[in-house]
């Protein structure tokens, strides 16, 4: 069996490849180290609170007048700016990664 790689090559070249490659089976997913889309009900790394409603079926939304901008003039001072190296600890702490 060859490699996605050279599978892709072969079919880009058109040298018939051992299978159709979907498109997406050479891509590798990055991760954020600031998720701005909970995946349930809470607060985000910018103090956002989002809801949750399985009815809603489209998974979290930013909950109805919680936002914690209430004075646009003001903002600078209202905004949670995430500290991207804690959050990234924590996404390692919580998925039992080590590494710097």
């Amino acid at each position: 069996m060859i490699s996605m790689k050279d599978n892709m090559l072969k079919t880009i070249h058109h040298q018939a490849p051992q299978w159709v490659p979907n498109g997406n089976e050479s891509f590798v997913d990055i991760n954020a180290p600031v998720v701005e889309r909970p995946k349930q009900e809470g607060y985000d790394a910018f103090n956002v609170h989002w809801s949750f409603d399985e009815a809603a079926e489209g998974g979290t939304y930013p909950t109805l007048n919680a936002h914690p901008i209430k004075d646009i003039t003001q903002w600078r001072d209202q905004i949670t700016m995430p500290d991207r190296f804690r959050c990234r600890l924590e996404r390692r702490r919580r998925t039992g990664q080590s590494g710097g």
